[in-house]
């Protein structure tokens, strides 16, 4: 099934990489480099699930998931962290901002197909 997924990280090879990982598997893909700009994406293309970074500019991805979650589009749907800050501390404060779920980079592309597929 065909879904809408926004994919937010500061890394332009990254976004470029999964967005086109994505568009192969038939998904619908939109991007955004910093949390303000995925916010504004987000009320817009009002995706099915979101990749989003942790150490954005601008705001945190912490502080994009809270506001995600007060947007009636988005309070319900997965957003998962990919991202390079993988400790125990960062786990525990991205699940408490209301990520779905967190991933250490690189993620596993297996892995990363079947989280949109159960979206």
């Amino acid at each position: 099934m065909q879904r809408r997924v926004l994919v937010v990280d500061d890394n332009e090879d990254s976004n470029r990489m999964l967005s086109a990982l994505l568009q192969e598997l038939g998904h619908e893909v939109r991007t955004a480099g910093e949390g303000l700009h995925a916010l504004e994406i987000a009320h817009e293309f009002k995706p099915h699930v979101v990749f989003l970074d942790l150490g954005l500019p601008g705001i945190s991805g912490y502080e994009a998931a809270r506001r995600l979650r007060q947007t009636p589009t988005c309070a319900t749907i997965p957003i998962y962290a990919i991202s390079g800050y993988a400790r125990d501390k960062d786990r525990l404060e991205a699940m408490s901002a209301g990520f779905t779920g967190h991933f250490a980079k690189p993620i596993d592309l297996e892995e990363f197909e079947h989280l949109v597929e159960r979206s």
